[in-house]
């Protein structure tokens, strides 16, 4: 759930013996000879020396020292791997770790910056997600990694997707990560309420999520699924200009909003919505154990005759004139086998430890 981290330690023991028994590494500035800054690479983590104090930076991935640690590191990873879930119980033992390390207490931890993002398993490609992304809050994708990377960097926080599966070469192959990291740390603890490592709880890490839903929701993008077989010649030159990023830049910022909303009728009512499904994701996860909670499925199981007659009822009602009832309805159906199959392995997992 958190992830790459600058954590300023306030205060170090007398009996912080890792620390001490670091290798610090000294860079000199070349022209005064002065000390520029004294560092030491720790597993997958660098740690720095605050001159002038006995204050230390832990820079890095806080997931990838775990995974370090712990001795979780496929074959093809060289440059440590985050690619699994990261749990509040996984977090609490790196902080049990650091105050061992140094000779200190949580609360001596203060975060300077903050990731807070998710890896998710989706039932699509996450290049086809990817290669919609716009723009969000008025700033535009930028990309890296042959387009499997896709960034929009604002001055306080940077907003950050991309193909899990490729960038980290894992075995899964539908694997995306949306997260933001923030930069300050007035802004981590406005939007978390995380101060120090003594804060991070199951509260904070769902406000947490709550703020990674919000960033995710505020993202306009064009969805590559949308079927435009049911679709006049007149919508469909108008998506093509939709999935342009220019043709939004050259409206006015207060022009947008109108062929936003078109959009987004176009991708809740023709297409399979991806960002929604990410959503519903980041939705269900556990932020203790990090697990994706499936118990919903079981209660559409156990009603679904109730729940295909009344959607097929609604979708007929409300929308008795349109072209799209068809699809809608297929779409829905599909969703409904795959939450079937999803609850079915989960009772079958289950079946000695829940009652429906």
């Amino acid at each position: 759930m958190i992830d790459g981290v600058k954590i300023i330690v306030t205060y170090i023991g007398e009996r912080a013996e890792k620390y001490n028994s670091l290798d610090f590494k000294t860079v000199f500035n070349d022209k005064t000879g002065e000390i520029k800054k004294e560092y030491a690479v720790y597993k997958t983590l660098t740690i720095r020396k605050i001159r002038n104090s006995n204050n230390a930076l832990i820079i890095g991935s806080i997931h990838k020292f775990f995974n370090e640690w712990k001795g979780v590191k496929p074959t093809h990873s060289n440059n440590g791997y985050n690619g699994n879930s990261f749990s509040l119980h996984n977090i609490l033992e790196v902080r049990d770790y650091f105050s061992d390390f140094f000779d200190t207490t949580p609360a001596y931890m203060i975060f300077q910056n903050l990731e807070i993002g998710l890896n998710l398993d989706v039932n699509f490609n996450p290049n086809d997600f990817l290669k919609g992304l716009l723009y969000h809050k008025g700033v535009k994708f930028d990309s890296k990694s042959n387009h499997t990377y896709k960034y929009a960097e604002h001055s306080n926080y940077i907003v950050k997707c991309y193909n899990k599966s490729l960038i980290s070469k894992i075995d899964i192959d539908n694997k995306v990560r949306f997260e933001v990291k923030i930069k300050r740390s007035e802004d981590i603890r406005t939007i978390t309420n995380i101060n120090t490592f003594q804060d991070v709880n199951t509260d904070t890490l769902k406000k947490s999520k709550q703020y990674l839903i919000k960033r995710l929701d505020e993202v306009v993008y064009y969805d590559y699924t949308i079927n435009k077989e049911n679709l006049n010649q007149k919508d469909v030159k108008l998506l093509d200009k939709y999935k342009d990023v220019n043709y939004w830049f050259e409206l006015n910022t207060n022009r947008r909003d109108r062929p936003k909303k078109k959009l987004n009728y176009f991708i809740s009512d023709y297409s399979d919505n991806l960002k929604e499904q990410i959503i519903t994701k980041i939705k269900n996860y556990n932020v203790i154990d990090g697990t994706f909670e499936e118990m919903s499925y079981c209660v559409i199981v156990t009603n679904l005759n109730i729940d295909v007659n009344n959607t097929q009822k609604s979708l007929i009602v409300k929308n008795r004139n349109s072209k799209n009832n068809i699809l809608k309805f297929w779409n829905y159906l599909k969703s409904l086998i795959l939450l079937i199959d999803k609850s079915l392995r989960y009772l079958m997992n289950k079946e000695n430890n829940i009652s429906i």
